[in-house]
């Protein structure tokens, strides 16, 4: 009991003569504090570290990005021969670009070729602002985690695929694996980091590398395959209208419906490209039409079936819409012909892929009006798109939005299909 006293007295004495010391300096120590206290300072002290790395890790970067808006450094994805009496821009695949738009978010951005200095535009997922991959390039997508994840898991692909794509740390660069172990299938994710210091690359500082390239190449002796195959991203229009002549109708795929007709075609802008052309039967309310297509026009998501450009023809005067062409076909008839091969993991990547593209509609505050399997497509990946959106029918009769029409309308739809 007397010792016990003696240590208390010693400790006060001791916490006295630093508080004094302080003093002088004009520090006052802080009281010791109660267990709730110090719970409390902890989880002020973890939001202050964590506003300090947001604030290194994206405000910073973003905002000295930032500071000379007319001007960034891109590369080119993808070979494309343009236009050059509508202003399009030609380049080949790894040509360094300056971006001189000062709008980031327009379909087609004005840049300058360094290769050839001429100025010109270009669609803007066919170009990426990321640095330091120029020797990597097939194997890099500008996509976030969510999607590496539905583009390695949706196909066959063997064990060991992989691809690059940017790190939520605009420093570092993302490494993501398909991993097949029986029938299990998962997708790993490493983090590269650079260091500039030394100018090299690594996931483990134990090894090193120069270059991306240096860096695959050691780790495909063996983990890694072969990079995930890359397809060219469907070229949106420039312009709202699209020439008739640029348009060439091949094979007849459907009849009926609000379509009159359904026609598999050819797009002749920059590159020839199929698309899926879609001719309106004999329709009164052409201004609601255009009005429409406009507005689809305007929406752009990896989750949606890019519609490409409204087109009228010469004779008979009917509309034409255009549409990115989907090779797997829509998503009722995979259902219906592949139904006893469809793993419960690759529908739930469907359905995510499907509120993504609804939730990128509600943004845009715009709607679908008809959402069922036969209007969600499937792409050469097996990734679903939303399609038929915006066009649901109804141009030539006014709607009652109310909310009781609308749950009515959206049961009996449902109950139809």
């Amino acid at each position: 009991m007397v010792l016990e006293t003696m240590s208390h007295i010693f400790r006060k004495l001791k916490r006295k003569k630093s508080a004094d010391k302080a003093n002088e300096n004009g520090y006052v120590a802080p009281k010791p504090a109660r267990r709730w206290e110090r719970r409390k300072r902890r989880e002020e002290k973890m939001d202050r570290e964590k506003k300090e790395h947001i604030t290194q890790t994206k405000i910073s970067p973003w905002l000295q990005l930032c500071g000379d808006p007319r001007e960034r450094q891109a590369m080119a994805l993808y070979s494309l021969s343009g236009d050059e009496k509508s202003g399009e821009l030609d380049v080949e695949q790894g040509d360094h670009l300056t971006i001189e738009s000062i709008n980031r978010s327009d379909l087609w951005l004005e840049v300058c070729n360094d290769r050839t200095n001429k100025l010109g535009y270009l669609p803007r997922n066919f170009i990426t602002e990321e640095t330091g991959i120029d020797d990597v390039l097939d194997a890099w997508f500008d996509v976030d985690r969510r999607n590496s994840e539905y583009k390695l898991l949706m196909a066959d692909h063997p064990s060991g695929t992989y691809l690059l794509r940017p790190s939520s740390n605009p420093f570092r660069v993302a490494l993501s694996v398909l991993s097949v172990i029986g029938s299990k299938r998962t997708v790993k994710h490493f983090m590269i980091k650079y260091n500039r210091t030394t100018n090299s690359y690594y996931i483990s500082p134990k090894r090193t590398f120069n270059n991306l390239k240096d860096l695959l190449d050691h780790y495909k002796k063996s983990e890694l395959s072969d990079p995930l195959p890359r397809y060219p991203p469907t070229i949106q229009s420039r312009h709202f209208w699209i020439p008739a002549s640029q348009l060439d109708l091949k094979a007849h795929l459907s009849k009926g419906g609000r379509f009159g007709s359904v026609y598999r075609g050819i797009f002749r802008v920059s590159t020839q490209k199929a698309v899926v052309i879609k001719k309106l039967s004999a329709i009164q309310n052409t201004d609601l039409i255009i009005k429409c297509a406009r507005d689809c026009h305007k929406l752009q998501n990896h989750a949606l079936v890019q519609f490409l450009g409204l087109s009228v023809t010469s004779p008979a005067e009917a509309y034409l819409l255009v549409w990115e062409y989907m090779p797997g076909g829509n998503l009722k008839d995979y259902l219906v012909n592949n139904h006893s091969d469809i793993e419960y993991s690759k529908l739930q990547h469907w359905l995510h892929q499907v509120l993504d593209g609804m939730d990128y509609i509600e943004s845009a505050e715009y709607f679908h009006g008809e959402l069922k399997a036969e209007n969600v497509f499937l792409s050469h990946d097996l990734c679903v798109k939303l399609g038929n959106f915006g066009f649901n029918g109804h141009f030539g009769r006014s709607i009652d939005l109310t909310p009781g029409k609308i749950f009515n309308s959206v049961i009996f739809t449902s109950s139809l299909s």
